[in-house]
């Protein structure tokens, strides 16, 4: 028991020992933090300002009255419009009208897989101004929607196989016409019609014509071809040449088989004076 005591008595000692150290390490830290002085005030003094500065006029010359700059008795000449001058060359007068066109088009009446209707959207589509609609028989409905579309000028017509294995198309014809006649009777009874007759093909090996048929029979154009030499190219003069498509469906009725007037064509008789005149061509 005696020994627990002086045990703590002596702890009792050791932690007074302990804060007087810390006591006095505390003291010793306050007396070296400086004091702290406050700032002097300043005073702003007044300065005067430099006087203002007075800036002296320019003296500018005065500048002496000149003589009368317009004399006043000379008339002032009037002015005259330039006028070019006529020029020595001259320019082809422009067009002023074109019609397109394609006279070999057929429906799904005969050989063809699309409709009437199709074919002439498509020949409105690329903005073609006539058609001529040429099926292998005569097709009544399909006549009556070509002469009565108002969205395009259609011809009815007439593919007609004649006599020699040749072929002829019967543009603008009101009724049909029977095969198997010779070239020149054909020929007169689409001009009874007042239609034109156009030689299919005179140049292809199976539907050859001769040239005595192309002149003498009374043709008003052939078919030429679209890519290649044309056998019969000199006489077009005479037998004007008209290029078509011979479509079957509407995706080949493009401009590329066509052909253009360059008159406005409202009529079968515009198109036979177009052709006579020499202003068809590709």
């Amino acid at each position: 028991m005696d020994t627990n005591k002086k045990k703590y008595q002596a702890m009792i000692i050791v932690m007074a020992l302990a804060a007087m150290a810390v006591s006095a390490s505390c003291s010793s830290l306050l007396s070296e933090v400086p004091t702290l002085t406050p700032a002097p005030t300043v005073t702003a003094t007044a300065t005067a300002l430099p006087p203002t500065l007075t800036p002296t006029p320019y003296d500018t010359p005065t500048l002496a009255p000149s003589a009368t700059l317009l004399p006043t008795d000379t008339p002032i000449a009037s002015l005259t419009p330039y006028h070019s001058p006529t020029p020595t060359h001259s320019w082809p007068s422009p067009t002023p009208y074109q019609s397109r066109g394609d006279l070999n088009i057929h429906t799904d009446c005969s050989v063809g897989n699309d409709a009437y209707s199709w074919m002439a959207f498509e020949a409105e589509y690329w903005k073609y101004d006539f058609i001529a609609i040429t099926d292998y028989h005569w097709c009544p409905d399909v006549i009556q929607q070509c002469e009565t579309d108002d969205r395009i000028l259609c011809f009815p017509g007439l593919a007609i196989n004649v006599e020699g294995s040749r072929m002829l198309l019967a543009i603008g014809i009101r009724k049909p016409i029977p095969e198997g006649l010779t070239i020149a009777e054909t020929v007169a009874r689409i001009h009874a019609q007042g239609g034109l007759a156009v030689a299919a093909y005179p140049y292809d090996k199976e539907f050859l014509y001769t040239r005595d048929e192309l002149l003498h029979t009374g043709l008003d154009a052939m078919e030429c071809p679209k890519k290649g030499d044309n056998p019969f190219a000199d006489i077009a003069t005479t037998v004007p040449c008209v290029y078509d498509s011979d479509a079957i469906d509407r995706l080949h009725v493009e401009p590329y088989a066509s052909f253009v007037c360059d008159m406005k064509i409202t009529s079968i008789e515009d198109l036979r004076g177009a052709l006579y005149a020499g202003k068809c061509h590709r």
